[in-house]
């Protein structure tokens, strides 16, 4: 289970103000030093790679975690970033939970992609709020479902349990 701030509760340091990008390995690769130049002037761009702590450390000092034209993951990646403290950016259909992309976060080419950073960079309350609104739906699907879920199917164990020991 993870929830929005679990790496911080970790005594992971947190970066006081965060910036830059975080690219997924694969679409780090498809990048052209010319687009990676755009990227840099939003911050440093870093790829996720090296050991978890390495990677979680990343991502604890970054603003944005960008997975776009790699193919489809099935792992945590995005939920981690997000868990960290990132926006995650990227193409929806590259994403295993789609529920975490909003349609401020999708973006299907590069072009789109600056484009889209830029116009979070230029305007921070509509950040702030697409941020807060991915963590929200975030908590829910990792944290809060999870955790009612399981409690609910507890509840219901011993329920079954009573109504045999009645038999």
């Amino acid at each position: 289970l993870q929830y929005v701030g679990c790496y911080r509760d970790l005594c992971l340091e947190e970066a006081p103000l965060r910036k830059g990008i975080v690219l997924e390995q694969e679409t780090a690769g498809l990048f052209s030093q010319c687009e990676l130049e755009d990227l840099r002037s939003f911050g440093p761009v870093e790829v996720a790679k090296g050991s978890i702590e390495e990677i979680l450390t990343t991502l604890m000092r970054s603003k944005y975690y960008v997975r776009l034209g790699s193919r489809r993951h099935l792992g945590n990646a995005a939920i981690e970033a997000i868990a960290a403290g990132c926006l995650a950016i990227g193409n929806i259909s590259e994403f295993a939970i789609k529920s975490l992309m909003l349609p401020e976060t999708s973006v299907t080419n590069r072009g789109q992609l600056i484009e889209r950073i830029r116009s979070f960079e230029e305007n921070q309350s509509w950040f702030d709020e697409v941020l807060k609104n991915q963590q929200q739906i975030a908590n829910f699907v990792c944290f809060s479902r999870p955790v009612t879920d399981l409690l609910d199917a507890v509840v219901n164990v011993r329920a079954n349990r009573r109504a045999l020991d009645l038999l």
